[in-house]
């Protein structure tokens, strides 16, 4: 059986609605938005490979990090870029299933 690829780039700012007030509900609602055209596009004989980026979410994530007062020192980039990656692939995870 031949299966036709698509790639499927979902931007860190496409997930943000409204970026002086960035949450979780906005993002997820967002995703589930984004999965809807997804689930189409295998509805429709593709194989998608799905990426996404994370910046605006590491920046909110590096911004609570710096004024924790908790911390000896903010999370460093790498360890955030690591979460927001794991956070949004969740977050699409659910929502594709």
């Amino acid at each position: 059986m031949i299966t036709k690829g698509i790639v499927v780039a979902v931007g860190g700012n496409a997930l943000i609605r409204d970026k002086h007030q960035i949450s979780v509900e906005s993002q997820s609602a967002s995703i589930q938005e984004s999965s809807r055209c997804i689930a189409a596009l295998v509805d429709a004989g593709y194989t998608p490979v799905i990426t996404h980026g994370n910046g605006p979410q590491v920046g909110v994530l590096a911004l609570q990090s710096a004024n924790d007062q908790r911390l000896s020192a903010p999370y460093p980039f790498d360890t955030l870029g690591a979460q927001t990656q794991g956070m949004i692939g969740y977050w699409l995870l659910q929502a594709m299933q």
